[in-house]
């Protein structure tokens, strides 16, 4: 297999959205480019664009499945800027390998060194080799943070940033941080990401959200977990490109199962029927049944639980450095 490069293909700095980043071509970066073909991408319709997610589309706001769509729905740079939040996996993956791609230049080489996430993902404390923070003096706009260690062909990386921005007469605060492993050669790939809004109109306002996403972009096998706010979990795994299907789950008290053909469209998730009895589905795979049994272990507990505020985030958001 052809190795992706990772590379930084422009100089100029550019503002994207509210976050401060190196341009970088939205077709290259492993996360992004690994994880599109790893996990479903629905292709949007033509109407959107920056102007709003509108239209002439068929699935909206408020439609049963729209949520689950609006996760999977492909990421278009610089289109859909300002249109779609990180409620999208792949508008997080973006600015994930936005982060990784442009910022690990910056990361000195350091003494083999235990570093914990700034947030606790719940799993185990990872041994990193190059690390830096970027703390903006003055108490300026922006904070960054990465670590990683390259064993093989296998990148382990944590890394996030804060953003301060002038809202509503104060300040919008909102950090983010990932955790990664992934091997461009056996394919695998595996992200853990949190984030929180602390606003300034109000705690109502506030919002936590956080996904964790596993698979092997060879053979498009995938497994998700993906929360927001005070929202129902929703579990996926299955195959999302080639020959095969994939269930996802609306987590709720009682939880509703869909199955949708890999490279399932844009109309296929509004047609889609949710079950309870997980019995009535063509599932000959047994995801659906994978993950009524996940829906019960500590895995899936640990990974609904939110940030509720900055404080959240040990060291204000940095990796704690030697």
């Amino acid at each position: 297999m052809k190795k992706l490069t990772i590379g930084v293909v422009a100089l100029a700095l550019v503002l994207v959205g509210c976050q401060l980043f190196y341009l970088l071509d939205p077709n290259k970066g492993s996360l992004f480019l690994m994880m599109k073909t790893t996990t479903p991408v629905v292709a949007i319709g033509a109407a959107r664009s920056i102007s709003g997610p509108s239209g002439a589309r068929t699935l909206t706001y408020g439609q049963p499945m729209y949520n689950l769509y609006y996760i999977f729905q492909d990421y278009v740079y610089p289109d859909d800027e300002g249109v779609v939040d990180t409620g999208n996996l792949y508008k997080l993956l973006f600015e994930s390998s936005q982060i990784f791609v442009n910022r690990r230049i910056e990361a000195a080489a350091i003494s083999p060194t235990a570093i914990a996430s700034p947030f606790d993902f719940g799993n185990s404390v990872k041994t990193f080799t190059n690390a830096f923070n970027s703390i903006e003096e003055g108490g300026g706009n922006y904070d960054y943070t990465l670590a990683y260690a390259m064993n093989g062909d296998t990148v382990e990386a944590c890394y996030g940033y804060t953003v301060r921005e002038a809202v509503d007469g104060g300040t919008k605060t909102q950090r983010q941080i990932f955790e990664t492993t992934f091997n461009e050669v056996t394919g695998d790939i595996a992200l853990d990401f949190c984030t929180f809004d602390d606003k300034p109109i109000g705690t109502a306002d506030d919002f936590g959200r956080r996904a964790y996403v596993e698979g092997n972009m060879l053979d498009h096998s995938f497994f998700i977990q993906f929360v927001t706010g005070q929202g129902s979990p929703v579990v996926g795994m299955g195959i999302s490109l080639g020959a095969g299907y994939f269930i996802l789950c609306q987590a709720d008290t009682t939880p509703v199962y869909y199955r949708l053909e890999a490279g399932a469209t844009e109309g296929n998730f509004e047609a889609a029927v949710g079950v309870t009895d997980i019995g009535l589905l063509t599932d000959p795979d047994g995801y659906a049944a994978a993950i009524q049994a996940y829906l019960a272990t500590t895995a899936f507990d640990t990974r609904k639980l939110l940030p509720t505020g900055l404080d959240s985030f040990t060291n204000d958001g940095l990796l704690l450095l030697p």
